[in-house]
């Protein structure tokens, strides 16, 4: 996410500077193509991550509000750098434009840097050791039982794996904790 987010701002610098008023497009495609990369790069994981932080039975309320914030902040960045570009410029000529452009790329650029340096400071999980193939075996076939069983989810929570099914996590304990006997209607 971080690196998405410095290809975004270093693409925005970039356009801010490279924009005069008889600039060839042939210029402007590499920044737009990193700007465009950085994007990619930067809200995949961003949803991914925000999914990965709730329960699966939240994930259509954390994706609902994840794109409601989203398109927010879009809004939001599109009527600061219009007032901007709106303030320093305009469409009467194309120095007016690039007037009015310039100040809103750089003013941009800023707010992607100001991104970069606040995910840089979130802290982080803790990295777990990776289970071996034959590990991660006898879990998911510790899952598979007739007997009560629970799967560890998110947030130490557990969730309860009927007869014959198999943890979907595959992180899962024998305990009776939050179960549900066999044959018992959730």
């Amino acid at each position: 996410m971080i690196c998405g987010l410095a290809a975004e701002a270093i693409a925005l610098g970039w356009l801010a500077a490279v924009v005069t008023p008889t600039v060839p497009y042939g210029f402007l495609v590499p920044p737009l193509v990193l700007a465009g990369a950085g994007s990619a790069v930067f809200f995949a994981p961003l949803a991914s991550a925000m999914l990965s932080a709730v329960a699966p039975q939240e994930h259509g309320q954390a994706s609902g509000a994840a794109t409601a914030i989203r398109e927010l902040g879009a809004a939001g960045g599109v009527v600061v750098l219009g007032l901007v570009f709106a303030g320093h410029g305009g469409y009467a000529s194309r120095a007016d434009f690039v007037g009015g452009f310039g100040p809103a790329m750089w003013l941009a650029t800023g707010l992607a840097a100001a991104g970069v340096v606040a995910a840089a400071a979130l802290p982080r999980a803790a990295v777990r050791p990776r289970a071996s193939a034959v590990e991660r075996a006898a879990r998911r076939a510790a899952c598979v039982d007739t007997g009560l069983r629970s799967c560890e989810v998110s947030g130490g929570r557990t969730i309860p794996v009927l007869p014959g099914l198999t943890c979907p996590l595959a992180r899962c304990e024998t305990s009776v904790r939050d179960a549900v006997p066999a044959g018992a209607a959730g």
